[in-house]
């Protein structure tokens, strides 16, 4: 991520382009695959903080880099850090891209709203998000019957039924 893709006053990353391994060479590519794909992230405060702790100091093009200050290669951070670090937390094995796993599911079950999580993920069609993580949602038929008695419950005490009378007349109040 390029830090000019990154606006911290408005809390904002823009998912513009990708790093991309060819042959062992690591090169920056300008555009992301898919035009979905291309898209702006909101993020919260907390990590709004984290990453401006993390570049204060000298100016740099990237906002994660090497040890040499290079390209940072997935491989590698996975080697020397997040899989030691799952280990201590008794992830592992955990891959890098088990984060975006993570991340989606954390957005399901605080109930985020699926086509939220799908511009967020840069997925083209909802149904590529569904189908990836629609497990995840919960399959209960509680939790609808509950909203639907909660709208039927809002729209009686309103008045603003669409029933006719003489079937709201006999029901329970």
């Amino acid at each position: 991520m390029r830090v000019e893709n990154l606006d911290l006053l408005r809390g904002q990353v823009r998912v513009w382009g990708s790093l991309e391994e060819v042959s062992g060479s690591l090169r920056y590519v300008g555009w992301t695959k898919t035009e979905a794909s291309r898209r702006t992230v909101t993020i919260p405060p907390f990590l709004v903080q984290m990453l401006a702790r993390h570049l204060e100091g000298p100016q740099r093009e990237f906002v994660f880099v090497g040890p040499n200050g290079g390209f940072l290669r997935r491989s590698n951070f996975g080697k020397r850090h997040l899989k030691p670090a799952a280990l201590r937390a008794g992830l592992a094995p955990l891959r890098f891209h088990d984060l975006r796993h993570t991340c989606a599911a954390m957005l399901i079950d605080q109930d985020c709203n699926p086509l939220e999580i799908q511009k967020r993920l840069g997925h083209k069609e909802i149904a590529t998000t569904l189908g990836i993580y629609g497990h995840l949602y919960e399959s209960s038929d509680t939790k609808i019957n509950d909203a639907l008695e909660r709208a039927f419950d809002t729209g009686r005490s309103s008045g603003s039924l669409f029933v006719p009378s003489e079937v709201v007349s006999e029901l329970p109040a």
